[in-house]
C-alpha cells in the first residue's frame, strides 16, 4: 500500500490535534505572580457593656506578614460569633457568641465599594438567634426560580 505525500500530512496533522486534545481539563493553572487574597475577617469574641472592645478587624490584603494595615471595628455584635462575607450584599453578617450576653440578632455590616471600610450596621432579629455556631446564605433568583448554596 502506497501513501501519497499529502496523505502522510493530513494522517500527521490529525495525530498531533489528536496528542493536544488529550490534555487533562483540570491541570493545575500557568506559573505565574500569586494572587493576593483580599481581605481577611476576624471576629473577636471579647465583650463588655461599655462596648469598649473592638469586635471586628479586617485586614487588607489578608496575605502579609504583618498586620499593619488593619481596620478595627465595633459592631453592635455582643461579643463576636460567626462572620460571614456575602459578596452579592457587599456585606459583612456577623452573629454574637452568645458566651457572654444572650443576643438574639445577627449584625448586616455594608461594606463601602472603593476601599471596603465598613458601614453602619443594620440588624436581622430572631429569637432563636442564640449561641450561633455557623453563618450561611441562599441566594434566591425570582425570575427563574433557581438557587445557590453558598
Amino acid at each position: 500500500m502506497k501513501f501519497s505525500f499529502q496523505t502522510c500530512v493530513i494522517v500527521l496533522f490529525a495525530s498531533l490535534i489528536g496528542v493536544a486534545s488529550c490534555k487533562k481539563l483540570d491541570d493545575e493553572p500557568e506559573n505565574g505572580l500569586p494572587t493576593l487574597i483580599s481581605r481577611l475577617y476576624i471576629s473577636f469574641s471579647d465583650y463588655r457593656t461599655n462596648n469598649s472592645i473592638k469586635n471586628l478587624m479586617i485586614v487588607d490584603p489578608a496575605d502579609t506578614n504583618t498586620l499593619n494595615n488593619t481596620v478595627q471595628y465595633l459592631s453592635p455584635a455582643k461579643g463576636g460569633g460567626p462572620v460571614l462575607f456575602d459578596p452579592n450584599a457587599t456585606s459583612i453578617f456577623q452573629a454574637s457568641s452568645g458566651a457572654v450576653a444572650q443576643d438574639t440578632f445577627i449584625q448586616r455590616i455594608p461594606l463601602d465599594d472603593i476601599y471596603g471600610n465598613p458601614g453602619d450596621a443594620s440588624q436581622l432579629g430572631f429569637t432563636g438567634f442564640r449561641n450561633v455556631v455557623g453563618l450561611g446564605y441562599y441566594s434566591y433568583a425570582q425570575q427563574n426560580g433557581t438557587g445557590d448554596r453558598q
